[in-house]
Protein backbone atom coordinates (compact mmCIF):
# COMPACT_ATOMS: atom_id res chain seq x y z
CA UNK A 1 0.00 0.00 0.00
CA UNK A 2 2.91 2.44 0.61
CA UNK A 3 4.26 1.97 -2.76
CA UNK A 4 1.32 2.72 -4.45
CA UNK A 5 1.00 5.63 -2.62
CA UNK A 6 4.35 6.86 -3.32
CA UNK A 7 3.87 5.91 -6.67
CA UNK A 8 0.48 7.78 -7.31
CA UNK A 9 1.82 10.77 -5.39
CA UNK A 10 5.04 11.31 -7.47
CA UNK A 11 2.94 12.77 -10.87
CA UNK A 12 2.83 15.93 -11.61
CA UNK A 13 0.35 17.86 -13.71
CA UNK A 14 2.49 19.84 -16.24
CA UNK A 15 -0.61 21.97 -17.63
CA UNK A 16 -1.36 23.43 -14.67
CA UNK A 17 2.01 24.88 -13.99
CA UNK A 18 3.26 28.05 -15.68
CA UNK A 19 6.50 28.28 -17.32
CA UNK A 20 8.25 29.25 -15.12
CA UNK A 21 7.35 26.55 -12.39
CA UNK A 22 7.61 24.04 -15.28
CA UNK A 23 11.41 23.73 -15.18
CA UNK A 24 11.87 22.45 -11.55
CA UNK A 25 8.34 20.20 -11.85
CA UNK A 26 10.06 18.44 -14.44
CA UNK A 27 13.44 18.21 -12.35
CA UNK A 28 10.97 16.74 -9.21
CA UNK A 29 9.31 14.45 -11.83
CA UNK A 30 12.60 12.62 -12.90
CA UNK A 31 13.68 12.60 -9.54
CA UNK A 32 10.61 11.39 -8.66
CA UNK A 33 10.67 8.76 -11.53
CA UNK A 34 14.35 7.30 -9.79
CA UNK A 35 12.50 7.14 -6.38
CA UNK A 36 10.01 4.71 -7.89
CA UNK A 37 11.92 2.63 -9.52
CA UNK A 38 14.46 2.39 -6.78
CA UNK A 39 11.34 1.94 -4.50
CA UNK A 40 10.34 -1.28 -6.95
CA UNK A 41 13.58 -3.25 -7.08
CA UNK A 42 14.00 -2.77 -3.16
CA UNK A 43 10.77 -4.32 -2.43
CA UNK A 44 10.84 -6.96 -5.02
CA UNK A 45 14.90 -7.88 -4.20
CA UNK A 46 13.94 -9.59 -0.57
CA UNK A 47 11.79 -12.04 -2.51
CA UNK A 48 14.08 -12.47 -5.66
CA UNK A 49 17.33 -13.48 -2.83
CA UNK A 50 14.49 -15.41 -0.47
CA UNK A 51 12.77 -17.57 -2.77
CA UNK A 52 15.71 -20.14 -3.57
CA UNK A 53 15.94 -20.99 -0.11
CA UNK A 54 11.89 -21.59 0.43
CA UNK A 55 11.69 -23.15 -3.18
CA UNK A 56 11.47 -27.25 -2.12
CA UNK A 57 8.70 -26.14 0.05
CA UNK A 58 6.72 -24.32 -2.81
CA UNK A 59 7.54 -27.39 -4.90
CA UNK A 60 6.59 -29.99 -2.77
CA UNK A 61 2.81 -28.09 -2.37
CA UNK A 62 2.26 -27.93 -5.61
CA UNK A 63 3.03 -31.83 -5.75
CA UNK A 64 0.89 -32.87 -2.97
CA UNK A 65 -2.10 -30.68 -4.75
CA UNK A 66 -1.63 -32.19 -7.94
CA UNK A 67 -2.12 -35.75 -6.45
CA UNK A 68 -5.16 -37.60 -7.49
CA UNK A 69 -6.49 -40.48 -5.96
Amino acid sequence: MYLQRVLVAQTVDLTKLNSTEIQGAIEKMYSGEQLKYAMIIFTTLPIIFTYPFFQKHFIKGVMIGSLKE
